[in-house]
């Protein structure tokens, strides 16, 4: 792994270490887009240069970066971690005073956080979708579902088996037939497909993103199947979602979160820890977002 870089490394860097590859930045989901655009917009605002390294998705490639930018003695990190196998090379980080901050996964040992509790996201999910069988699939013995997850993030196992957990809270029974990753909106019609073919009568899919879901949705409509009593639910609260949440369609819920002040957050975080300030960590909020409360809070995140 090497990074090509225009201009030479040095103090004053902060560094952001990504933990999915993508070609380029373009190919960003709209959430992920949200979180690097504010974090851009607070380090322009504080006169602070962010630099945005991929690891490719890969553990040794982070590794190598965190070796590289150990060298080059930036001021701060900002590590979104594929996995715990990271921790020693963070430690070193901070063994040279470069303090790290972590997105969405917590390590043994950083010098802060922002981000959900995976397992609460994951159970609110659950939970929004358990409630929307209850109140309109309640006179069915057993309602089947398709789990979409992503099984190579540790974060995302963490969060579908909070989903698990939130599905258990149904009085409905529910019956999970197909556990699939599918993180991507590509991903998300290629599984679903195969998912239509095999269940025909599936009632509905949950999943851990709503890029992913989307996917299955657009899948979905081209089944021609009718969705009068389906149900997909997800999270991230993107606006493609919220939209369908708000026609009426049989996308019902999203659990959502405000990634412009979670990316601006993560990036005060890594400032003042730059500079020596004392930093806690912050707890994203997650908020579902259903046919009851989705014009509210597309008129509240919209402005």
């Amino acid at each position: 792994f090497m990074t090509y870089a225009l201009w030479p490394y040095h103090k004053h860097h902060l560094l952001i270490i990504p933990k999915r590859h993508i070609e380029s930045l373009s190919d960003l989901t709209e959430i992920e887009k949200k979180d690097t655009d504010a974090m851009q917009e607070k380090a322009d605002a504080e006169n602070v240069e962010l630099i945005i390294n991929d690891a490719q998705g890969d553990v040794a490639n982070q590794i190598t970066v965190l070796e590289n930018w150990l060298a080059q003695e930036v001021d701060a990190v900002v590590l979104m971690p594929i996995d715990n196998s990271v921790q020693s090379y963070v430690d070193k980080l901070r063994d040279a005073n470069i303090p790290v901050i972590c997105g969405a996964k917590r390590l043994e040992r950083e010098d802060g956080i922002v981000g959900v509790v995976q397992s609460e996201y994951g159970y609110n999910i659950g939970k929004a979708a358990a409630d929307w069988v209850d109140a309109n699939l309640a006179d069915k013995d057993e309602v089947t579902i398709a789990l979409l997850t992503n099984s190579t993030s540790d974060n995302l196992v963490a969060r579908a088996e909070g989903i698990k957990k939130g599905l258990a809270e149904a009085k409905t029974k529910i019956t999970i037939v197909a556990e699939q990753d599918a993180y991507t909106s590509d991903d998300g019609v290629s599984v679903a497909e195969t998912i239509l073919e095999t269940y025909p009568e599936i009632d509905g899919f949950v999943g851990i993103n709503d890029s992913g879901m989307l996917g299955a949705y657009n899948a979905l409509m081209s089944s021609g199947r009718g969705t009068t009593k389906m149900f997909l639910v997800a999270c991230d609260g993107d606006s493609q979602a919220l939209e369908l949440i708000k026609e009426g369609t049989c996308y019902r819920a999203t659990v959502a979160i405000d990634k412009k002040a979670t990316g601006a957050a993560n990036m005060q975080q890594a400032i003042d820890a730059a500079k020596g300030n004392k930093i806690e960590d912050i707890a994203t909020v997650t908020t579902p977002v259903n046919a009851d409360n989705v014009e509210e809070w597309i008129a509240q995140n919209s402005k």
